[in-house]
């Protein structure tokens, strides 16, 4: 993949809604994680961007970051993933605090089933530790933030 194929107008709305550097560029169009980015329409990104920081909690910077670390971040469907995953961690007591540093963490998260992968583990240690949901809630963004 070029440089070339990240097209001029989403780059430079990609650096007007979240402050990316041009130096960032070719790490974001030249990274085989990020090929579903050149299909998306500024719109689209724009609303998850936007997403990430109403939400989520997340700073101009923090998104910054967390898009040039995880470019497929804004390629997951806004209402039928990254809302229900946040829904997920509210529901297991992870306050929107510690949501932003789940996500900053581990953006991975937004690519596993809720139903049947996070929620199954989850009760496994829950099971298994004999945690409360606040506690289980604590060892999650500690597992996560320690990753930061």
């Amino acid at each position: 993949m070029q440089e070339g194929l990240l097209d001029e107008r989403i780059w430079k709305e990609l650096v007007a809604d979240c402050g990316l550097d041009p130096c960032e560029r070719p790490q974001l169009v030249t990274s085989r994680r990020s090929n579903g980015l050149l299909q998306l329409r500024v719109p689209t990104i724009r609303n998850k961007l936007n997403f990430l920081k109403d939400e989520i909690g997340l700073t101009d910077e923090e998104v910054r970051k967390l898009l040039v670390k995880c470019p497929r971040i804004v390629e997951h469907k806004l209402e039928s993933t990254m809302r229900p995953h946040l829904e997920f961690l509210q529901s297991h007591g992870v306050s929107k605090e510690d949501i932003a540093k789940v996500v900053q963490g581990a953006p991975q998260m937004f690519q596993l089933s809720t139903e049947d992968t996070l929620q199954p583990r989850l009760a496994f240690l829950r099971e298994q530790l004999g945690l409360s949901t606040e506690g289980l809630a604590k060892i999650l963004v500690k597992s996560v933030a320690a990753r930061l």
